[in-house]
């Protein structure tokens, strides 16, 4: 799983993620935003200092919703690079890959990261109108 939104983020971390990522050769992986749960150090250090989107209700809370301020991007440009990241890993050349190395696993991962991101493109867009981001 990879991490993304830290405050020495900035929009290169998608394409270097994305590199990584297919440098390790990884069957499978995930990509979210940190996420502030409520009662955390982070949590109240981003109250604290104003960066916490005001008002996002729990289901939100999600690790795949941004739900702050980052320092060096936008929380619109985190939650499209993210699922940029994710919809350019599982690609046809992923599926084409795995099925000619007689893969199973990373095969059915592939469909559900397929169906989870049509999903979650519709919750994030969602989301991003909701919170006018």
């Amino acid at each position: 799983m990879f991490i993304l939104g830290f405050d020495s983020d900035d929009y290169t971390i998608f394409g270097k993620t994305l590199m990584f990522w297919r440098d390790i050769e990884a069957d499978t992986g995930h990509c979210a935003p940190l996420t502030m749960f409520p009662g955390t150090r982070d949590y109240k250090k981003m109250h604290a200092t104003s960066r916490l989107i005001p008002g996002i209700p729990w289901k939100y809370m999600d690790m795949f919703s941004v739900t702050y301020q980052p320092k060096l991007m936008s929380p619109r440009e985190l939650q499209e690079g993210l699922f940029w990241v994710m919809k350019k890993f599982y690609n046809i050349r992923y599926l084409i890959k795995n099925i000619r190395k007689e893969k199973v696993f990373a095969v059915r991962v592939y469909l559900y990261a397929k169906i989870t991101l049509w999903k979650a493109k519709a919750h994030m867009k969602r989301h991003l109108r909701e919170y006018n981001l």
